[in-house]
């Protein structure tokens, strides 16, 4: 069975590879430049997170990317009503949250 840190590791790499597509995706679909912008930037740090894991922090950095999209998507889908993406994106990026959260918790390795 995988453990924790390895299922939380693997969270954040298909976390940053969903917020890049989502960006490229709302440019083609909306052309919103913001949307490509944003998924770009975001998508981007959270590879390079995901590239420097293990490193002392890293898990706090997550958590708190995390928490910046949860808050800022969780609003505007409470305002638009519309799962994709922004229900998508806050929800994603609480279960990212949680599962570094947790590994802090269980581990104690920050």
């Amino acid at each position: 069975m995988p453990s924790i840190g390895y299922i939380a590791g693997i969270s954040l790499l298909l976390y940053g590879i969903s917020l890049i597509a989502g960006g490229l995706v709302g440019y083609l679909k909306a052309k919103s430049t913001p949307s490509l912008v944003a998924g770009l930037v975001s998508g981007t740090l959270a590879l390079f997170l995901y590239a420097m894991y293990g490193r002392a922090g890293v898990r706090i950095g997550v958590i708190v990317l995390c928490c910046v999209l949860a808050s800022v998507m969780g609003q505007r889908y409470r305002s638009s009503r519309k799962w994709m993406p922004a229900g998508f994106i806050a929800t994603f990026s609480a279960i990212v949250a949680i599962l570094h959260l947790l590994v802090i918790l269980l581990t104690g390795e920050f």
